[in-house]
């Protein structure tokens, strides 16, 4: 059998994922070993947003500030409130979507089990774990993305007027169009406005965006009004002044030039594919 040669180390690999989309993945380390701490900070620096806090009791509300992309959390030393804390994020619905990844140079069976049993998703022990420690939080950011594109992809085949359940995996995805479109015709509705309408704070609101759409508050907003101007405009319902002010524009030639750059025509260039294929499209007016 032929060895596999790997052609990338997890540093290159890395950071050109999160070249792809220009932000940088965050990771909170929550523990009392400072040697620990330090040392798994140097190793991950390159690669993530590292930040570090001591106490156990401090942890939960800087993951409701903060809304890293992972928690890691060493239990080496007081691994029964390293557990409460496990317990308690997961069950805060603002963060309990956050990965929790345990870690400890060396502990029992027992309490690797009571881990995961108090909601970590995974444990991770023994000599050389920091290497281990790099591909964990690389393979849960991306499982992480692929869930979002996923719930994003099945967000589209739901109707608006089926409302999910609250405790549904969609239902903050609902909350998020339902605010938008409700506000779409507001030119004035601005990303601290978004974020009040779902009792979040602008950053949690941005952490939130970029885990669940890959893209900022400001984009989607962008993104739905574009969209809905171009559903608009095919349904033939009013001029292309009339279209860009139902869609929160109040500028003809800014909403023109926001049009082209997200659909590849101008517009009217868009209202004549439609004619060309469908003669009860709508007459420029």
């Amino acid at each position: 059998m032929k060895a596999f040669a790997m052609n990338s180390s997890p540093l290159s690999v890395t950071q050109h994922e999160h070249a792809s989309i220009g932000i940088q993945p965050t990771v909170l380390l929550a523990g009392q070993n400072r040697v620990l701490c330090s040392q798994l900070s140097n190793r991950l620096q390159a690669l993530y947003q590292i930040s570090i806090v001591e106490s156990f009791h401090e942890t939960h509300s800087k993951v409701v500030r903060d809304m890293p992309d992972v928690l890691v959390i060493d239990f080496t030393m007081n691994s029964a409130h390293a557990l409460q804390l496990c317990y308690a994020i997961k069950l805060d619905k603002r963060i309990n979507h956050i990965p929790i990844l345990l870690v400890a140079d060396s502990v029992d069976m027992n309490t690797r089990l009571a881990g995961l049993q108090f909601g970590a998703d995974d444990c991770i022990t023994g000599t050389g774990f920091q290497e281990e420690l790099v591909w964990r939080i690389r393979n849960l950011i991306q499982l992480c993305k692929n869930l979002r594109r996923y719930n994003e992809q099945m967000n589209k085949e739901t109707e608006r007027t089926n409302e999910p359940s609250p405790l549904s995996s969609s239902y903050l995805v609902y909350k998020i169009m339902r605010v938008v479109e409700d506000n779409l015709a507001d030119p004035e509705f601005n990303v601290h406005q978004f974020a009040t309408a779902l009792g979040l704070s602008s950053i949690q609101l941005y952490r939130k965006m970029v885990k669940l759409f890959d893209m900022t508050p400001n984009d989607y907003i962008r993104k739905i009004r574009l969209q809905r101007a171009a559903q608009l405009l095919h349904l033939h319902s009013g001029n292309v002044y009339e279209v860009a002010y139902r869609v929160g524009y109040t500028n003809l030639s800014y909403f023109s030039k926001s049009f082209r750059q997200f659909h590849a025509c101008s517009p009217r260039e868009f209202i004549r594919k439609f004619q060309t294929t469908n003669p009860n499209c709508l007459t420029i007016q």
